[in-house]
């Protein structure tokens, strides 16, 4: 296999701001600090995941504009491969603002949605996901997700699916039972399985779609995990000065799944994600801070 995981989502751009408050109405508003940097889940697990030394590459539709040139630029330079990214002549990729409140990280986000949207071959898709051993997806580009999960599933490939805060839709429930890895955010749990359950039952009912590996992520509550033996659950990894708390799910996301593809165990593999997604919220932006391995290991448990 030529890569260790390879990821359909968006690439986007965000341009992130510390602010004192939310704009609530009409004024003039400081800026404390900014940065522009990609983004998107699934593009920044792959980020996350290469700066650890997995082999990636993404499969996503660009414009031709200044955005898409910065967006395959710092791709790039994070060592994702990027031959599998439709160029769209004439069209734009999306743009997030995400303000950032400064006395508790709390976010406020508005965003663009892209024009341009064409990937490229089916084949050449699966021929990407045949060399791989890990497909990772949120659900983006939904037809061509329930295509390569099927065909993932026919050649042992593994499919791993981030299902964050705020994105369930019903129309994903055609999809989750072709997921091996479901990592989910508490409140996609609960709008996909129904409130008021405890986590165990959470992660059972997961199990129960096909999944061998359920977790459920809940922030500064860490995160809960079910394998085919065994429930237990992660504390996240304790930090001061949380700064901004933007893509610390995709930083999980991607440490995870370097550590799977690695083949690591399980309780191994959670424990460097809740690090490494801990480390980054420290700085500013989805991908303001990402740790080496060396640097990760150095702070597991002796």
């Amino acid at each position: 296999m030529q890569y260790d995981i390879c990821g359909l989502g968006a690439s986007v751009l965000d341009y992130i701001t510390i602010v004192d408050e939310f704009p609530g109405h009409e004024g003039v508003y400081e800026v404390k600090n900014s940065v522009l940097q990609g983004g998107g889940p699934v593009a920044t697990a792959l980020v996350a995941a290469s700066k650890l030394g997995a082999r990636t590459a993404a499969i996503a539709a660009v414009g031709d504009d200044w955005r898409s040139a910065l967006i395959l630029n710092e791709l790039q330079q994070h060592g994702v491969e990027t031959k599998f990214i439709k160029v769209n002549p004439g069209y734009e990729i999306g743009m997030a603002t995400i303000h950032v409140r400064k006395r508790d990280g709390a976010r406020a986000i508005v965003f663009s949605q892209p024009t341009a949207t064409e990937l490229i071959d089916p084949a050449q898709q699966r021929d990407l996901v045949k060399k791989s051993k890990i497909l990772h997806i949120n659900g983006r580009y939904l037809p061509e997700c329930l295509e390569l999960s099927s065909f993932a599933q026919k050649n042992d490939v593994k499919v791993s699916f981030d299902g964050g805060a705020g994105r369930y839709r019903a129309e994903l429930d055609e999809l989750l039972p072709l997921v091996d890895y479901l990592v989910v955010a508490h409140d996609f749990a609960e709008k996909w399985l129904g409130p008021g359950k405890d986590m165990c039952d959470y992660t059972h009912s997961m199990m129960a779609q096909g999944a061998e590996l359920a977790i459920i992520t809940q922030g500064a509550q860490g995160s809960y995990i079910q394998t085919k033996d065994r429930f237990f659950h992660q504390p996240a990894y304790a930090i001061e000065q949380i700064k901004d708390t933007t893509g610390c799910g995709d930083i999980y996301h991607g440490a995870l799944l370097y550590a799977l593809s690695q083949n690591w165990e399980v309780e191994k593999a959670v424990m460097l994600a809740s690090i490494c997604a801990a480390l980054k919220a420290q700085h500013l932006g989805g991908r303001g801070y990402l740790a080496s391995l060396e640097e990760a290991i150095a702070r597991f448990p002796q």
